[in-house]
């Protein structure tokens, strides 16, 4: 029989059990909110006071499903109401950010990598240009917002965009962000060399003047007198061109330290030399510098002022999947050296900014190995921490649930999933069975093996659309004798 065949016949009009990532699971993007951990509320905290939790689970736990959902209610929450809820901030790709520390990223290169993934979405909404990387709401009109407001936020952005905006595009789009915001004030470096050169041959030419026989008749004085004048005009001229090159100096400068400082960004010192063109000569005194914080705390308090005028209220910070880059690969200590610089208390509890820490088991087992001067700058004791993201067999029935209902074939009404069994295979034997799992995708892949054994094993001419108690043992048999180990999930009770 036809898997499809199977489904159809109770009302599904597609499998509810075949994801596997959330981020690419349509079932899941379906669903929703429809079921949440039992621990939801805890993790994502109030929408309206940032709060930084910490959340250890092995794989297939749902972390990036309930990263997901947190982002989803602070996108309401900031839609609903003006400068209520949080801008989520996913950071999720690594690869980029250890190639270019060699695997071993500072506090400095992680709060760089925030405002890498948080300011150019911000650009591009001021520039009506279509937002990319993950949806976000913007509450607000921000380039008119940001255009009201005036002054300091406008200042904070156009700095922000030099230094933190997409590599390839911020060089280009630093004078198209200026125009587009109608901000004047940069330092003009082009003027004052043509400005200069000119005046420098103006002098030349009027020395040649003075000189020749169209003069001659003048007295000694005369003479002196026009000649000053070519003198104030070539003195005039050098100090613009000593302007120039004092401003030239100072660009290329902050344009070194900072590409040297901003490891993450990947960009030249060329191309935050053309961006820096456009800011004055106060905005780049307080440019990132070393592995130096101060300067970095400053620029993620510009980048609140920006996001609360765009209509947010604060910036939520998500980590995940730390254990997939390729360098990592799951090795503990590799994850070690991603992880350990942001575990500080000064960071996670930074004002205006919400953490949201989803880390394999393996970390926290790592977290309790480290010695005392870990956890004073840690505090792991201050933030809301989540020991191990487990579901009950109860919770993971209801998930299936909320996951069928999601699957449910137009104007029907979907079964209870112990309706796909016979009668000898009561809801609380499942719910015993996926309590023994503990984690959703495990036991969707369970699920999922045992609508294949059923389908395989029937006929399309005489089908059986009840699994019996026997399909459902057999295939439990497999995931306890180590198929489901062999897959990443560690079965509660199992030898």
């Amino acid at each position: 029989m036809d898997l499809e065949d199977f489904l159809r016949h109770h009302h599904l009009s597609s499998n509810p059990f075949a994801g596997e990532e959330a981020a690419q699971d349509g079932v899941f993007a379906r669903s929703g909110l429809a079921y949440r951990h039992p621990e939801f509320s805890r993790i994502r905290g109030d929408v309206a006071i940032p709060s930084t939790s910490l959340v250890f689970g092995e794989q297939g736990a749902g972390k990036t499903a309930l990263r997901m959902q947190i982002a989803a209610e602070y996108e309401a929450a900031a839609a609903e109401a003006h400068s209520r809820g949080p801008l989520p901030v996913v950071l999720g790709a690594f690869d980029g950010l250890l190639d270019r520390t060699n695997g071993h990223p500072s506090a400095a290169d992680w709060l760089d990598l925030i405002l890498m993934e948080s300011v150019p979405p911000l650009v591009d909404a001021v520039m009506e240009e279509p937002l990319q990387g993950a949806a976000r709401v913007p509450v607000k009109d921000l380039r008119k917002a940001l255009r009201e407001e005036g002054g300091r936020p406008l200042r904070d952005l156009l700095v922000l965009q030099a230094c933190y905006d997409r590599q390839g595009e911020a060089s280009a789009r630093s004078a198209a962000l200026r125009r587009v915001l109608r901000f004047r004030g940069r330092l003009r470096t082009g003027l004052y060399l043509w400005m200069g050169i000119g005046l420098l041959i103006l002098a030349l030419l009027w020395s040649m003047l003075v000189d020749r026989d169209l003069f001659k008749e003048n007295e000694a004085w005369q003479t002196l007198a026009l000649q000053g004048i070519g003198v104030a005009v070539a003195l005039a001229g050098s100090i613009l061109l000593f302007r120039w090159v004092r401003r030239e100096w100072l660009l290329w400068t902050s344009a070194r330290r900072v590409a040297l400082s901003c490891r993450a960004t990947g960009r030249r010192a060329s191309d935050f030399r053309s961006s820096f063109g456009q800011l004055r000569e106060t905005d780049l005194a307080r440019l990132p510098r070393g592995t130096a914080l101060d300067e970095r705390y400053e620029m993620i308090e510009r980048l609140l002022r920006v996001v609360r005028v765009g209509g947010w209220r604060s910036v939520a910070v998500f980590v995940d999947r730390v254990d997939e880059p390729q360098s990592v690969a799951g090795e503990p200590s590799a994850m070690k050296a991603l992880v350990w610089p942001i575990m500080d208390h000064a960071v996670l509890q930074f004002p205006g900014l919400a953490f949201k820490v989803f880390l394999p088991l393996d970390v926290r087992r790592l977290a309790e190995e480290e010695g005392d001067a870990f956890h004073r700058r840690a505090r792991l004791d201050k933030q809301s921490v989540v020991e191990r993201l487990e579901w009950s067999g109860p919770a993971l029935y209801d998930l299936v649930m909320a996951r069928m209902r999601a699957c449910a074939a137009p104007g029907t009404s979907p079964p209870f999933l112990h309706e796909l069994f016979d009668d000898s295979v009561t809801p609380q034997r499942i719910a015993d069975l996926l309590g023994r799992i503990r984690a959703p995708r495990g036991a969707c892949r369970f699920l999922h093996e045992v609508l294949l054994e059923h389908a395989s094993a029937q006929a399309s001419l005489t089908p059986q659309h009840q699994i019996s108690a026997a399909t459902l043992d057999s295939v439990w048999r497999r995931w306890e004798l180590g198929l489901g180990m062999a897959r990443g999930f560690t079965l509660q009770g199992s030898k």
